[in-house]
């Protein structure tokens, strides 16, 4: 499960890390329309919200960059044909019948059991 929820959501983790590396939290506050700091008004340490936000934010954007970097080294390990396969599958989200088609399979369960095969594989490294 690990494996597949690191595929599948490769996309969707790129995009944060990119919106988190554009800028400053100010900047991207700025650009969502602000902190609302009326929520809390009881300040439970000795950091401020902004600071729990930056924090939160960086814990993010080094768990994020830890991903990518799994799900690139994951993908590198693939041949061609698997990268394609798991590519189609899992990140750009098409049915197993695309795929047979595009990779001129006559045997849906064909692309089934080769996506066994490569998580198995993938799990042996990880």
């Amino acid at each position: 499960k690990y494996i597949e929820n690191l595929l599948r959501s490769y996309k969707k983790n790129k995009a944060r890390l990119r919106i988190l590396e554009l800028g400053h939290v100010s900047d991207i506050d700025n650009v969502l329309g602000g902190i609302d700091y009326s929520k809390d008004k009881i300040q439970t340490s000795n950091l401020s919200s902004l600071d729990n936000i930056i924090e939160a934010r960086e814990r993010e954007q080094e768990q994020l960059k830890i991903d990518i970097g799994v799900t690139d080294a994951l993908l590198d390990s693939l041949s061609e044909k698997d990268r394609f396969l798991t590519w189609q599958y899992y990140i750009e989200k098409r049915t197993q019948v695309q795929i047979a088609h595009d990779m001129n399979y006559y045997d849906v369960a064909t692309v089934w059991r080769n996506r066994d095969r490569i998580i198995k594989d993938m799990i042996e490294l990880v």
